[in-house]
C-alpha cells in the first residue's frame, strides 16, 4: 500500500505565478478543448455557433496576450496628487476630530451631520480595526 507523502504542502499564488510557464504554446496545450469544441462548432450551419467557434478558437492567443507582464511608467500627476493628499487629511480630520477621552479614544459607530446628536456612542470591531488602520497609515 502506498503511503501519502507531502499532503499538506501548497505553493503560494504569487510562488505559483512566477513558476508557471506564460509563453502561447503553454495557453494553446491549457485550452485544448476550447479549439476542439470550436473546430466542431464551425461545422455546425448556424452563425452564432461559428462565431461561438472562432472565439473559442482564438482564446489562447486572447489569454496569452492579456497576461503579459506590461509595466507602465506612469507617473501622477501633480493635479492628482493633491486630490489624494486633501482626501487623506479630510480622512485623518475625522479620526483626529472623534478619536478623544470623551469617546474612551474609540471610533463613533456613525457620525450624522443633520441630527441634533450628531455621533453615536457606540462603535464596532470593524471600526476599531479601522480606526487602527488608520492610525498606522498616518
Amino acid at each position: 500500500m502506498k503511503k501519502c507523502k507531502k499532503l499538506l504542502e501548497w505553493v503560494t499564488a504569487e510562488d505559483g505565478e512566477k513558476n508557471s510557464k506564460n509563453d502561447l504554446n503553454t495557453h494553446f496545450k491549457e485550452m485544448i478543448c476550447n479549439i476542439l469544441f470550436g473546430i466542431i462548432f464551425l461545422f455546425f450551419q448556424n452563425i452564432i455557433l461559428k462565431i461561438i467557434g472562432v472565439t473559442w478558437i482564438i482564446a489562447p492567443v486572447v489569454a496569452w496576450y492579456i497576461s503579459l507582464d506590461k509595466k507602465d511608467d506612469k507617473k501622477i500627476t501633480e493635479k492628482n496628487r493633491k486630490y489624494v493628499l486633501d482626501a487623506a487629511r479630510n480622512t485623518w480630520s475625522f479620526f483626529e476630530d472623534f478619536i478623544n477621552e470623551k469617546n474612551n479614544y474609540l471610533i463613533p459607530d456613525n457620525y450624522q451631520e443633520d441630527r441634533n446628536k450628531k455621533i453615536v456612542d457606540r462603535t464596532s470591531s470593524t471600526n476599531i480595526g479601522l480606526e487602527l488602520l488608520a492610525v498606522i497609515s498616518a
